[in-house]
């Protein structure tokens, strides 16, 4: 299994964020919701939930091929950008 944090913000350049009426980090857990549903095996842990930003552990397993760009889809589709942050 591979784990790694990110940290989820609006995305300045988003024609979706901007229309969006909810906070920045329920856009992102919404994102979040559908990448971790669409497998078992992907994980992920909220660490820190303000509301222009979500910082989360993400685990999923090292031959899912599919998790960053499945990942990268959800969060464009609700307009937030995601930033990977040393552990």
């Amino acid at each position: 299994m591979t784990t790694a944090r990110y940290k989820f913000q609006r995305s300045k350049n988003s024609i979706n964020g901007f229309l969006s009426k909810n906070r920045a980090s329920t856009d992102a857990l919404n994102a979040l919701n559908i990448w971790s549903n669409s497998k078992p095996q992907r994980i992920y842990n909220v660490l820190s939930d303000q509301d222009e930003e979500l910082l989360v552990e993400l685990t999923w397993q090292e031959s899912d091929s599919s998790a960053g760009p499945e990942l990268e889809d959800a969060s464009i589709k609700v307009g937030i950008e995601r930033f990977h942050v040393q552990q």
